[in-house]
C-alpha cells in the first residue's frame, strides 16, 4: 500500500477528558492557544464546559452553512456527547460529533472548521 498517512483523530471518553484532549488539539493544529475559550465557567458542570468549547470552536469559526449551529450545540447538552473525530481533507478541517441517546441510538454533527485552517496558514507564513 502506497501514500498511507493519518487524516484524522478522534477521541472517545467522558466529558472533561473530550474538553481537555479537543482543546489541546486545536492548539496543535493552529499553532497556538486557542484565545475564544480563556475564560472560566461560572459552572462547574465539566459536561457545560465541553459544550462552551464547541460553541467556542464552531460557532465562533465557521461561516459555512452546513455548520452545526449554536442551537443545535445547546440541545446536544441534553444528550451524552461520546466523542469526537478531527480530520483533514483537501487541507481543511472537520469536526464530527458523536452523540448517544436512550439506549444504543447515536447520532453524527459535522463542521467545517474553516476559519482554524486560516488561522494555521497565517501563524505558519
Amino acid at each position: 500500500m502506497k501514500n498511507l498517512a493519518i487524516v484524522g483523530i478522534g477521541c472517545f471518553a467522558k466529558p472533561e477528558t473530550l474538553s481537555r484532549v479537543l482543546k489541546n488539539m486545536i492548539e496543535g493544529y493552529i499553532l497556538g492557544n486557542f484565545e475564544r475559550f480563556t475564560e472560566k465557567n461560572n459552572n462547574n458542570s465539566l459536561s457545560t464546559d465541553l459544550i462552551q468549547l464547541l460553541k467556542d470552536i464552531i460557532v465562533g469559526s465557521s461561516e459555512s452553512q452546513q455548520t452545526i449551529g449554536g442551537e443545535v450545540i445547546d440541545s446536544l447538552a441534553d444528550k451524552k456527547i461520546t466523542g469526537f473525530f478531527l480530520r483533514l481533507k483537501n487541507e481543511r478541517l472537520n469536526l464530527s460529533l458523536f452523540t448517544r441517546e436512550s439506549g444504543l441510538k447515536c447520532k453524527k454533527f459535522s463542521a467545517n472548521l474553516d476559519a482554524l485552517t486560516q488561522i494555521r496558514k497565517k501563524r505558519l507564513h
